[in-house]
């Protein structure tokens, strides 16, 4: 469960960028030449709450999907006639999960009460 592989960092970042692929080729800028002001709201390349949302719904369906037919590949295991283990290793099996599961919703209780990954409460000062 705590396990990291690098592909999966790979497919968020191919995920994330979706939309500019789709766009069509990258054109980098020209370095040597100085940048034109640009006025101050399309300096932003901050994505609305409806693109949000969009981002989440497709993202969150995807990936729960994966982790169901995870579940279900894991449900495979308990079946006797190819498979043989013992009640510690169920044990572990289901605390792993279950703590995996706890972790997700306190990812997302703690987001909704703003608290940062790192433990600190956001918070926004004007």
């Amino acid at each position: 469960m705590g396990t990291h592989r690098e592909d999966d960092s790979i497919l968020e970042q191919e995920e994330y960028y979706e939309e500019d692929v789709e766009a069509g080729p990258v054109v980098w800028p020209d370095m040597s030449q100085p940048e034109p002001a640009a006025p101050a709201e399309t300096s932003s390349k901050k994505r609305g709450d409806a693109e949000k949302r969009a981002a989440f719904s497709r993202l969150a369906s995807s990936r729960a999907s994966a982790a169901m037919d995870a579940m279900r590949l894991l449900g495979h295991l308990a079946n006797p006639t190819q498979y043989a283990w013992d009640e510690a290793q169920e044990a572990t099996l289901f605390d792993a999960l279950e703590m995996g599961v706890k972790a997700l919703r306190r990812s997302f209780e703690d987001a909704r009460r703003g608290v940062a990954k790192n433990g600190k409460h956001l918070s926004l000062r004007v």
